[in-house]
């Protein structure tokens, strides 16, 4: 679905409005307000933490340099992702505001143990965020490759594929499900106009509950043993070297 057929079918269901021929470019004020709240509506749907918006971000060191940037579409991290590639060891952090300072100021001092981060305004310039390094690398390790996946903030496309952080088109698609875009949009329009929206509330409420559980499954567990014997399987198979 597009951004212009999920207005359409919310139109219908909200029934009494014309099903639009367009939406980004059309200045009737019943459309231009569906346009301002399915835009909420993304906002509030990349605060939770669905799988289709995890990305990988990776980052190449840079002697005296301790400041990187953050993707484009940061929204947070995802915790215990943090990995220096090129030395296969985990990058401690984000680490707190005190023990950043033990670290800066007291006797421990940096580079004792491996890498650590913490994610906080530019130190240098401007008022962005910046990923922070410490140690600062040097000559030695520049160039090495840093990697963790974050949260996107981008919750919908282009029709080429690209992400974006708002519909820009109507033929934009969501990355999120649509179906979600469709039931939140009917909830806040008839809630922005006054008009009864308490079952449409509560079917949103239980779509986004079942969505988003069956978006993160749980794993199997088991009440055995460990002790109980296995069968062969790809966990206890070494990859190579099994001889008959």
């Amino acid at each position: 679905m597009t951004l212009l057929s999920i207005v359409q079918d919310a139109c219908a269901e909200i029934g009494a409005i014309a099903q639009p021929s367009a939406v980004v470019s059309n200045s009737d004020e019943t459309v231009s307000r569906m346009l301002a709240l399915i835009k909420r509506e993304g906002e509030d749907l990349v605060q939770s933490d669905w799988t289709i918006l995890q990305r990988l971000h990776t980052l190449a060191t840079v002697a005296a340099t301790a400041e990187y940037d953050l993707p484009a579409d940061y929204g947070r991290m995802i915790v215990d992702t943090h990995w220096d590639r090129s030395n296969y060891e985990p990058i401690y952090g984000p680490i707190s505001p005190h023990d950043w300072q033990a670290i800066k100021s007291g006797l421990l001092g940096s580079g004792i143990v491996g890498r650590r981060f913490r994610i906080v305004r530019s130190m240098v310039s401007g008022n962005s965020r910046k990923f922070i390094l410490d140690p600062t690398p040097t000559a030695a390790d520049a160039s090495e490759t840093l990697a963790f996946e974050y949260i996107s903030t981008y919750y919908c496309a282009s029709s080429g594929g690209t992400a974006q952080a708002a519909w820009t088109a109507d033929t934009d698609v969501p990355i999120v499900d649509e179906n979600l875009f469709r039931l939140g949009l009917i909830v806040r329009f008839k809630r922005s106009t006054g008009l009864d929206y308490a079952s449409e509330a509560d079917e949103y409420a239980d779509k986004r509950r079942t969505l988003y559980a069956r978006d993160r499954p749980a794993p199997n567990l088991t009440i055995v043993s460990s002790r109980s014997s296995h069968l062969l399987s790809s966990w206890n198979l070494p990859a190579a070297g099994l001889t008959g």
